[in-house]
């Protein structure tokens, strides 16, 4: 039986667990942050975090996961922290589109998962998203649309070759942008909107026409503090 006044829980490298039964938190109503991680085989009930009502940190990583059912999270609306690292995630729209509301920071490193136009369409909120070594190889120009209050994306560690020139359009607030070991031979997207931008890595790419001498770019080097 877990205790009612309990606010944090981890249950990271815990072999042995490997199923989470619809009443595991019954009547855990302080319950703020939950870390299940590292192990082999998981499985979720449909109402397995149902009664978590106040949960805002969530990591599930490194648990083999191919896919949650769409109504895990249904009770779990003030939830602002979710980590689904190391996963086996091929698509995600679904659960987000159901869910989420407040989301402030995402980590989806190390998924091979396939992103649509519609992905991170309801994220209104997300400050913070981590898309490293997902083997992403191009991106939309409307991937990132509607992540107004984006501040801190990170790209590195994919296969990307090429930016829309647009991509980044309405990231006004981006903060930090991490390309690092890509493939990048352009790049295309018109820094210079970017006002608030403080760090930029772009290590370990083949960029070629990069437009350093275009006036966008050295409006953009003013405002950086930080180069990768």
């Amino acid at each position: 039986l877990i205790s009612n006044n309990l606010t944090e829980l981890e249950l990271n490298e815990n072999h042995r667990l490997s199923y989470i039964s619809d009443d595991l938190f019954k009547n855990v109503q302080n319950l703020k942050t939950l870390y299940i991680s590292e192990s082999p085989f998981f499985n979720f009930e449909n109402n397995s975090f149902w009664d978590l009502t106040e949960l805002e940190n969530l990591r599930l990583s490194w648990l083999n996961l191919t896919e949650l059912p769409e109504i895990l999270f249904g009770n779990s609306q003030k939830l602002k922290t979710l980590d689904l690292c190391g996963n086996k995630f091929l698509s995600l729209d679904k659960l987000f589109q159901a869910n989420f509301p407040d989301l402030e920071v995402l980590n989806l490193c190390y998924n091979p998962i396939e992103l649509t136009n519609v992905t991170f369409s309801t994220l209104l909120n997300l400050k913070e998203l981590n898309l490293a070594n997902c083997g992403l190889s191009n991106l939309s120009e409307n991937i990132f649309e509607t992540l107004i209050r984006l501040e801190n994306l990170d790209l590195s560690f994919n296969n990307l070759t090429d930016l829309d020139e647009n991509i980044f359009a309405n990231n006004l607030n981006l903060i930090k942008i991490d390309l690092n070991s890509n493939q990048l031979k352009n790049i295309n997207f018109d820094f210079a909107k970017l006002n608030k931008i403080e760090y930029v890595d772009l290590k370990f790419n083949s960029c070629i026409d990069n437009g350093f001498n275009s006036d966008g770019w050295s409006l953009f080097l003013r405002n950086i503090t930080e180069f990768g």
